[in-house]
């Protein structure tokens, strides 16, 4: 499973890192999600500003650090 995070949410990155961690958890084996996990940028950058495609995956760059951090203990 996967994250498509956007500039335009009003969850936060830490939101989006605790939501993927409850789901995650519900697989019950964490490491393993993790590693399968992928966090892509919304679809349809390309159709606006480059300001706005590079904010996106920046957001998505944070989440996935935030992830990779995440003691899974």
């Amino acid at each position: 499973f996967g994250l498509v995070p956007t500039t335009e949410t009003t969850h936060s990155d830490a939101d989006l890192i605790a939501r993927w961690r409850t789901l995650a958890m519900k697989l019950g084996d964490l490491e393993t999600a993790r590693s399968r996990t992928l966090i892509t940028a919304t679809c349809g950058l390309g159709f606006g500003e480059e300001a706005f495609a590079e904010a996106a995956m920046q957001r998505c760059h944070r989440i996935a650090a935030g992830i990779a951090a995440l003691n899974l203990q």
